[in-house]
């Protein structure tokens, strides 16, 4: 994979990448799953979103290969951050191996801060590690959209940023306008070193010395900033050079997204304290994704075994 591509996909994975799913009902024995109904009209249960483009990234584009050429669509994962916004998050990968990355981020013009909606409404150009993302946003009919281009060559700007994006923009009005869920006072409120400290990250470390965060090297996707002020997502990871790392995801409010999370599970799993637990087999690593009903967890990698590590944080969560 190349760096570009692997940046896309940590990306990906901090905002949680969902995939298509209907918005159905959740793990049994919370209000969410009392309320969702997937016969029903999703905009009539404020707990689930209505997503952006229908939650189908083939409504996007009708041929991403206009705007890089040899697109393959990247997979997509739930749970997902950008889902509860009533967001949506697409990527196409350079079939060829050049390295170029395109993806497509569109959530409800309500939901997204004025500074964020204003500071790509020019291309703007940023590094990535070894990589430079360009950037071009715009809004229309109650959808904002950023359309991204990832390249390993140095350059001022991408000529394909602004045909994609009004053409993002044309075919948005085609889907039911986007709603962000309501939140709810069984939200996980998340706080990574609180988290750290009630889950006893220090004792799973048996001792070693272990550090906050992840050296990963790559600038997050504004997306990725957005999604964790907006209390969606935490992505909260400690290593231990000794002992390995944590590698874990919070997603509030992520509940109703669990017909999605079963339908790409490649197992069940039990976890104790979850309403449900699977794993999910991610860019060739198996992801545990739990549920308390209301919100979710997913763990990647951990010290001890993934259910004693989800179980430890369904607990140290309520």
């Amino acid at each position: 994979m190349s760096l570009a591509a692997l940046a896309l996909g940590i990306a990906l994975s901090l905002s949680g990448c969902a995939a298509a799913a209907s918005p159905a009902a959740s793990p049994s024995g919370t209000a969410v799953a009392e309320t969702a109904d997937p016969a029903s009209d999703p905009a009539s249960d404020p707990e689930v979103a209505v997503v952006a483009f229908g939650d189908d990234c083939d409504n996007v584009f009708a041929d991403p290969a206009l705007y890089l050429p040899g697109a393959q669509a990247s997979p997509r994962f739930p749970p997902s951050g950008v889902t509860t916004l009533g967001g949506i998050s697409c990527g196409w990968n350079d079939s060829a191996g050049g390295g170029h990355v395109l993806s497509v981020y569109a959530f409800p013009e309500a939901a997204v801060p004025a500074d964020l909606a204003q500071a790509y409404t020019d291309v703007t150009c940023e590094p990535s590690y070894d990589t430079i993302d360009c950037h071009l946003a715009g809004a229309a009919e109650g959808t904002w959209i950023i359309v991204t281009t990832s390249a390993i060559d140095e350059r001022s700007e991408d000529p394909h940023l602004a045909p994609a994006l009004a053409e993002a923009l044309g075919n948005a009005s085609s889907s039911p306008v986007p709603n962000a869920a309501s939140r709810s006072a069984a939200w996980w409120d998340v706080d990574c070193a609180q988290l750290g400290s009630d889950a006893d990250v220090a004792g799973l470390f048996d001792g070693a010395e272990f550090y906050e965060g992840y050296p990963t090297g790559f600038a997050p996707h504004p997306v990725s900033t957005f999604l964790e002020e907006e209390g969606v997502v935490a992505w909260c990871p400690w290593y231990s050079y000794e002992r390995g790392g944590i590698w874990l995801n919070a997603y509030p409010g992520a509940g109703f997204q669990w017909d999605g999370v079963e339908a790409s599970a490649a197992s069940v799993a039990e976890v104790d304290g979850a309403s449900a637990a699977a794993y999910i087999d991610q860019y060739g690593t198996s992801v545990l994704v739990a549920s308390d009903g209301t919100n979710i967890v997913t763990v990647q990698e951990a010290p001890v075994p993934l259910e004693e590590m989800a179980a430890r944080l369904l607990v140290a969560l309520r």
